[in-house]
């Protein structure tokens, strides 16, 4: 081919890999998929990010990045292949190929210079090679293993970063540091259908995000400003709240006063009633003790007769235990023999095997049964094909297929191309031939059109032996059909035979059932028969077991009657020093029932008073009412510091009520403090957000005057069915006055009014909790001016209100060409491949008008449909395996050149 390459891919292969068993399309001006949904149509062209993108995590699939790569690199033999014509005129081939599930489903990736060839990568058996063989075709042609990194750098022509001397150079970016731009442009061609008035705003915010005079096109006020506007609330609602409590700090210092005086006598009185207590309550514990004393003795002696009386009777419950065991199983021998008697086990055994040849005879007559309605349905098609049969074999001499034999016709491969039943219509009946001789010559016209197994005609070409076999379209003799009939006869009385069986089918099973019952019932028995003659042979030893235990049980009554009697006379004893024990814990918990706060540790202790009781109850009365009197002011102490812990909660601090009473009266001190702290957070919070709104908007500026430099490229684009396209990038005021308002507010002295200060810093806040994330995207619309071919202009404020979905894929293409155009140098020429599913849903017209514009600016169009349409250079069609697994063969794929626009008779 003489013509000069463009730089680019020319070639997808993929093999094994996602719905395809093997596809193979080329890329040159454009190219055609047609196949019905889910065949893989998507698939396909979505894995040409495999070539483009170096991040797998950046990439855009309908499955996430693991699962993507489960469905296109399922087996250790799936391979996609990308040849390329690189910058320098050489064919280099990209490739994936999946490790498999032994290896986690990853991918390797790999390049060598040359054409992409069936051979080394599928034998003559139409087998896939492993990796392994594949790397053996490959080694003359500097095969290499690249990492993503390589793979980017061969793409951008800048091999050297990965050391592995193979330069593709199709994206030839101006900028290299720009490869993160071109890939979201290049999903944006990928996806034109979903592309939307968003997708447009992010990606032109993201490709001119150099542009915008360091502005941010995000901003998180409520991360950035929402804890300093509410610091800066708390600073101010601790000056008020200090303000407002000062008379109760008063207050608090007067009730502490009146608590210490009366804390100072507690630690005394305590003192002298904890000693009150311990006299008490040791002349209690000195009488309780004697009692005590006199209860262990009895209790020892208690615990000796108890124990040996449970000695007594756990033998006598032993004894008893096994005497009825004994008993018991001399009662069930004689049951079994009752029930045994009569039992001849030789008999019973042959029995048995009686049952067991039965129930294997009526195993082997339901084995294997079908079912009675399929058939029923058999014998019924069987006797309607017999019957038509018949009737062809009838009328045989009146059939079409019949006459054209004896006309001396050969008819065989005209035929397959019709429906072969029409040989078995009758003549003059259900086909009327009204000129014969006009019939025989059309036959004959189309017998000269198949030439070596191929149909030439009417701009097609059809491979006879992908319809019909040649036998499917002979005219059948009578002795055939006599055959014919004969044959389905036999099988017709095989299967009424088989009818009969499966309809007597449940009795026997019923037969079955009933047999298995009394077999298992029979070695039951059988077994338990055994059980019993075992245990029979003992009788005899158990009888005399029996005599023994019952004289041993006699003498161990009379024993524990003994016991029983020592053991009242203990118990009298016992209850007696109870008694006394109990008297004196009565007295003891009185005592104890004498409770008395402790003292605070820190508390210093004072002078005892002479006058105070030593009685510990009369002591106990005084101790409470001091004690109240001390709780009484300190619950005032607290009331007060509670109030102003309410309306100033900051000021109180500390871990105790003195540190907290303490901090109360040293915050009342720091007014000064506070106040010079609250004008200087102040005067930070206006001038910190005023700086961040000025840069939004200065970046709004930046990406308004972008829509300049993007309507002259749009100016250089000629598009026929458009006159002209501009697009508008406005401001929206309804969301950036309030902003721009903040910005102009204010003068140099910004607390000139802390009160006005204070309102607009407040306004902010509310702005910010209804919008707490400050997004430039919705500050500017992008209005898209459409004059067309009639002169006719309108503005669409968004593409989903254009009427033509051909004039809506038309912007999005000359968006986005432009601006991967104007990331790319202007003296390096790239073709770059882009998606256009259900093709079919645009006008034709518009459609070819796309295809023009994508290849007069070196973009490949892949169209997708169910049906095809005369546009593209390449159509392929999807085919089905058995399986369900889809090929596309280049070599079977139609090639045409496309008419232009403008010729009257373009399809």
């Amino acid at each position: 081919m003489s013509e000069v390459l463009t730089p680019g891919p020319t070639r997808i292969v993929l093999i094994r890999a996602g719905q395809y068993d093997y596809a193979d399309i080329s890329l040159g001006k454009s190219a055609h998929l047609v196949g019905r949904n889910n065949a893989g149509k998507t698939s396909l062209i979505s894995a040409l990010q495999f070539l483009y993108i170096d991040d797998e995590r950046r990439m855009q699939f309908s499955r996430g990045i693991e699962e993507t790569k489960r469905y296109y690199f399922k087996h250790d033999t799936s391979y996609i292949l990308f040849e390329c014509v690189s910058a320098d005129g050489r064919f280099v081939t990209v490739g994936l190929r999946g490790t498999g599930q032994i290896g986690g489903y990853g991918i390797e990736r790999f390049v060598y210079v040359g054409s992409y060839h069936k051979s080394d990568f599928i034998d003559d058996q139409n087998r896939v090679l492993d990796f392994d063989n594949v790397k053996a075709n490959l080694s003359g042609k500097e095969f290499a293993l690249m990492s993503p990194k390589d793979i980017r750098d061969s793409l951008l022509g800048n091999p050297g970063g990965s050391g592995k001397g193979i330069s593709l150079g199709i994206v030839p970016l101006q900028d290299v540091g720009r490869y993160k731009d071109f890939v979201d442009l290049f999903k944006n061609i990928l996806h034109l259908s979903d592309l939307g008035q968003k997708e447009i705003k992010d990606t032109l915010l993201s490709v001119n995000r150099r542009d915008l005079h360091g502005g941010k096109s995000e901003i998180n006020l409520a991360n950035e400003y929402d804890g300093l506007v509410s610091q800066l609330n708390n600073e101010k609602e601790k000056l008020s709240a200090l303000e407002k409590v000062e008379p109760l700090i008063e207050n608090m210092k007067t009730a502490r006063e009146r608590r210490d005086i009366a804390r100072r006598d507690i630690p005394a009185l305590y003192h002298a009633l904890s000693l009150a207590k311990t006299n008490t309550t040791a002349a209690i514990s000195a009488r309780r003790s004697e009692h005590e004393k006199e209860r262990d003795r009895h209790q020892l002696a208690m615990a000796d007769i108890s124990s040996k009386l449970t000695t007594a009777e756990t033998q006598r419950d032993a004894l008893s235990g096994q005497k009825g065991v004994a008993e018991h199983e001399l009662s069930v021998l004689d049951k079994l023999l009752h029930e045994f008697e009569g039992y001849l086990p030789q008999m019973e055994a042959q029995s048995i095997q009686n049952l067991e040849g039965l129930i294997s005879e009526l195993s082997g007559r339901i084995h294997n049964v079908q079912p009675v309605a399929v058939l029923a349905r058999e014998i019924e098609l069987l006797e309607a094909e017999i019957h038509r049969l018949r009737e062809q074999r009838n009328s045989h001499s009146d059939l079409l297929g019949t006459r054209l034999v004896g006309a001396g016709q050969d008819i065989h491969d005209v035929f397959r191309l019709f429906n072969p039943s029409i040989l078995g219509l009758r003549t003059g009946d259900e086909i009327i031939i009204s000129d014969e001789q006009a019939m025989l010559q059309g036959i004959s016209s189309i017998r000269e059109r198949i030439v070596d197994g191929v149909f030439h005609g009417g701009g097609v070409s059809v491979a006879l032996d992908a319809i019909a076999p040649p036998g499917s379209v002979s005219a059948t003799s009578v002795a055939d059909l006599d055959a014919m009939i004969a044959e389905k006869t036999g099988i017709l009385e095989k299967k009424k035979a088989a009818l009969d069986d499966s309809t007597n089918v449940e009795r026997t099973r019923v037969e079955l059932r009933a047999a298995q019952q009394e077999l298992n019932s029979a070695i039951q028995k059988a077994v338990r028969y055994r059980e019993f003659e075992q245990r029979n042979a003992g009788r005899k030893a158990m009888a005399a077991q029996i005599v023994s235990l019952s004289e041993l049980l006699g003498k161990n009554g009379a024993e524990r009657e003994s016991m029983k009697v020592e053991q009242l006379k203990l118990r009298d004893r016992l209850t007696t020093a109870n008694d006394g024990i109990s008297d004196a814990e009565r007295e003891m918990k009185r005592a104890m029932s004498v409770t008395f706060r402790a003292p605070d540790s820190s508390w210093k202790t004072g002078a005892p008073d002479p006058t105070w009781a030593e009685d510990l109850y009369t002591l106990n009365e005084l101790y409470g009412r001091t004690f109240k009197e001390y709780d009484d002011m300190d619950a005032e102490s607290s009331k007060i510091l509670r109030q102003i812990g309410l309306w100033a909660p900051d000021i109180v601090r500390g871990a105790s009520q003195e540190e907290r009473m303490n901090a109360c009266e040293e915050a009342l001190n720091s007014l000064v403090e506070h106040r010079a702290a609250y004008a200087e957070l102040l005067s930070k919070v206006v001038i910190g957000m005023r700086s961040t709104f000025d840069g939004m908007l200065r970046a709004l500026e930046a990406i308004k005057g972008r829509g300049t430099e993007l309507n002259k490229r749009l100016g250089v684009l000629k598009v026929s069915n458009l006159r002209n396209l501009k697009v508008e990038i406005f401001e929206i005021e309804e969301q950036t006055r309030f902003y721009r308002s903040v910005v102009d507010s204010g003068g140099d002295d910004l607390l000139a009014d802390v009160g006005a200060t204070e309102a607009a810093v407040r306004r902010i806040h509310d702005k910010i909790s209804k919008a707490p994330v400050l997004r430039l995207s919705d500050w500017f619309g992008v209005r898209f001016v459409v004059e067309n071919g009639r002169g006719e202009t309108k503005r669409y404020d968004d593409l989903a209100s254009i009427e033509s979905n051909g004039t809506t894929m038309t912007i999005k293409l000359l968006v986005n060409i432009i601006l991967i155009k104007s990331l790319l140098r202007t003296k390096r020429a790239c073709m770059i491949p882009f998606w256009i599913d259900e093709a079919t849903q645009i006008d034709p017209d518009n459609l070819r008008e796309i295809v023009e514009l994508a290849n007069e600016n070196g973009f490949c169009p892949v169209l997708a449909s169910t049906n095809s349409v005369s546009i593209a250079e390449y159509i392929y069609a999807i085919q089905l395996t058995t399986q369900g697994r889809s090929v596309i063969v280049n070599g079977g794929s139609l090639h045409r050149t496309p008419r232009a626009s403008n010729d009257p008779a373009a399809a």
